[in-house]
């Protein structure tokens, strides 16, 4: 070997990789929270997760097909409710306000109104859930009352509409929503039309 040359390298002389560089800490009340979601999630029934209505509606479904309304109002009411899914209800109200305005006789459903009025003519429910503003987590199970995020501390509530209203108005900084999927097949099979064309394969033989 000449002097220019680099010395070698032994693996055995290298320092072991730091094990705990990646690792991230498990604390025992992580472990606690982690539990009680396994339990709640064991424990789930429809009764629980539906409320009395949606329940009713779920277990004996239209048999009929429905279609959607030739009403302009309602066609526009569904698009801004559809448009605005992953959005916050504020922006909702906001964009209803705002056709309001322009549109006084235009008939404006609430976010409540209209998000019913469309579940009953899809069969298809939406749970909207509150959320960290940061993503880090949803404030369900073990954090369901929760008014701010386990993880960062962010307030779970908007703090300055919280203040005005002295703790009474919580308007969540943000929120997510959720398709349960029951209601959705189920509102495939109630339309003859989507039913068989679910059919396709079968009608193929495979």
């Amino acid at each position: 070997m000449s002097e220019d040359d680099p010395p070698s390298s032994d693996p055995e002389d290298d320092p072991p990789p730091d094990s705990d560089e990646d690792e991230i800490p498990v604390t025992r009340e992580d472990m606690k929270t982690t539990l009680e979601f396994i339990r709640m999630l064991e424990e789930a029934t429809l009764e629980s997760q539906f409320s009395p209505d949606e329940l009713e509606t779920f277990q004996n479904p239209q048999e009929l097909p429905s279609s959607p309304s030739k009403d302009p109002d309602l066609l526009l009411l569904i698009s801004n409710y559809v448009a605005n899914l992953n959005a916050s209800q504020d922006i909702y109200r906001k964009n209803r306000l705002n056709i309001q305005r322009r549109s006084p006789e235009v008939k404006m459903l609430s976010y409540d109104q209209v998000k019913r009025k469309v579940s009953n003519l899809s069969g298809v429910l939406t749970w909207q859930h509150d959320m960290c503003v940061e993503s880090c987590v949803g404030f369900t199970g073990p954090y369901a009352r929760l008014e701010e995020c386990p993880k960062c501390q962010r307030p779970r509530y908007d703090p300055e509409k919280l203040a005005k209203s002295n703790g009474r108005t919580k308007v969540p900084q943000k929120s997510f929503t959720t398709f349960p999927i029951g209601p959705q097949l189920q509102s495939h099979w109630k339309s003859p039309g989507t039913a068989a064309a679910a059919q396709f394969l079968q009608i193929l033989g495979h």
